[in-house]
């Protein structure tokens, strides 16, 4: 983890991001680490070391030799946190008496609420697995069927 914190100071990106969905604004917390596709080579082993513990990113290349690698959201919120946790309490101090806007922008992200991440609002009813969603008062349940077949059965159930 203090691999990944020194690489986001380094050569990486920390903010909140204005996201816009269906005309309402929502802040996305980004960190992103853009490397060599060479030192992306290297560094695979721990980032999938990183997603079996429950932080998924996404590489975008930017061009023929530089990756941007990218954790979004509760990803990113998760992340920050964990960063922040590994570093020794003298380290904090410092960081936060020089006041680096990266560091300021990793705290920020740190102290936002996961919101929604996906597969974590789910139950099981029948044996089917359904994503719960709450809007103004009512829940909806939704299961992605792959044919009228399935809904049938799904409904004798």
């Amino acid at each position: 983890m203090a691999f990944t914190f020194t690489a986001v100071l380094g050569d990486g990106y920390a903010d909140v991001e204005e996201l816009k969905i269906n005309g309402r604004v929502y802040d996305e917390a980004v960190i992103a680490i853009a490397m060599s596709g060479e030192k992306f080579k290297r560094w695979e082993p721990l980032l999938e070391k990183l997603k079996g513990m429950g932080f998924n990113w996404g590489s975008v290349p930017i061009n023929n030799s530089v990756i941007n690698v990218r954790f979004y959201s509760g990803n990113a919120i998760n992340l920050a946190r964990a960063m922040i946790n590994v570093l020794p309490p003298i380290l904090k101090d410092i960081l936060d008496a020089l006041g680096f806007d990266k560091w300021v922008r990793i705290k920020r992200i740190a102290e936002m609420e996961v919101k929604f991440r996906r597969g974590e609002m789910r139950i099981t009813v029948t044996g089917y697995g359904f994503t719960v969603h709450v809007q103004k008062g009512t829940v909806e349940l939704e299961h992605w069927m792959k044919s009228d077949v399935e809904v049938d059965e799904v409904i004798k159930r």
